[in-house]
């Protein structure tokens, strides 16, 4: 497979995790997923594919063990 010229997005969460991915395809698919990335608070970059094989082997790949922060109702209410 020629992977040559060929470009990830990779999204990250705050703590660092990579937890979105998608190969840049220049088309609607790639930007609406990236937009999608961005509205989930997701940090986004766009690397080449050696730069993407190294993230893939990072050992939180695609797997956060961090959780995300969550209010209760009442910690809304009082907001």
């Amino acid at each position: 497979m020629d992977t040559t010229e060929k470009f990830v997005y990779v999204g990250r969460k705050p703590c660092g995790c990579a937890v979105g991915i998608v190969t840049d395809l220049g088309d609607d698919s790639t930007a609406n997923a990236v937009a999608e990335f961005i509205r989930d608070g997701l940090t986004v970059n766009r690397v080449d594919w050696s730069v993407y094989r190294r993230i893939a082997m990072e050992e939180t790949f695609m797997e956060c063990p961090h959780g995300q922060l969550r209010l209760s109702l009442g910690e809304l209410d009082e907001g």
